[in-house]
């Protein structure tokens, strides 16, 4: 490939995803009214910026770039638009009593309220999380077909974010005895398949 199409291609991919992540933030801020052309012209672009970085910087590398732009742009946009106080003479209503007034989402979806829930909410989080990540991890790295390094690799990636989306399920859900009884039960299925692996 020429250099000088390479700096083409890398800016070319940028911008894909930049307003790849654009679209999905659009579609996003427009629910619950019709956003299909928005999702699917979002992901198509994102492809697209795979496809133009594959040749450039490989096909790996060129996917673990595009996943660190698309963070980025995506991070950029929801701190652009967050609004981070709440209107001068209102207050805030509880959860509990916005969704009994509204017909809103599950009082017992949200964050704890109290200091002594949300220790026990990060205390729970941790040590539960990872012996599911663990557990998942494992069972990818011995039960996903392929060679060696693919087991490895996909069960490096896979239990990591296992763990990040256990312990924000744990940190954002109420109900902390729903949250530990599931990931104890994947804990668990995941060491029977652990048990019963192939010889």
């Amino acid at each position: 490939m020429s250099p000088a199409i390479q700096p083409l291609l890398a800016s070319a991919a940028t911008l894909a995803v930049a307003v790849g992540v654009w679209l999905l933030w659009r579609a996003w801020k427009r629910h619950p009214q019709p956003r299909g052309r928005l999702i699917a012209g979002g992901w198509a672009l994102l492809l697209l910026a795979a496809v133009l970085l594959a040749p450039w910087a490989g096909g790996d590398r060129g996917v673990a770039i595009e996943t660190l732009l698309a963070a980025v742009a995506a991070t950029v946009f929801i701190v652009v638009s967050g609004r981070w106080a709440s209107p001068k003479g209102k207050k805030a209503r509880p959860i509990r009593a916005t969704a009994m007034i509204s017909g809103g989402a599950d009082p017992a979806i949200g964050p704890a309220t109290t200091p002594l829930r949300t220790v026990a909410a990060v205390l729970l989080a941790l040590p539960v999380s990872l012996a599911a990540s663990v557990g998942v991890g494992l069972v990818l790295a011995i039960w996903v077909p392929g060679s060696q390094a693919d087991k490895l690799v996909t069960a490096a990636f896979g239990a990591p974010l296992v763990m990040a989306g256990a312990m924000v399920w744990t940190c954002a859900d109420r109900r902390l005895l729903r949250t530990t009884a599931v990931l104890l039960a994947v804990t668990a299925l995941c060491a029977l398949a652990v048990v019963l692996r192939p010889h």
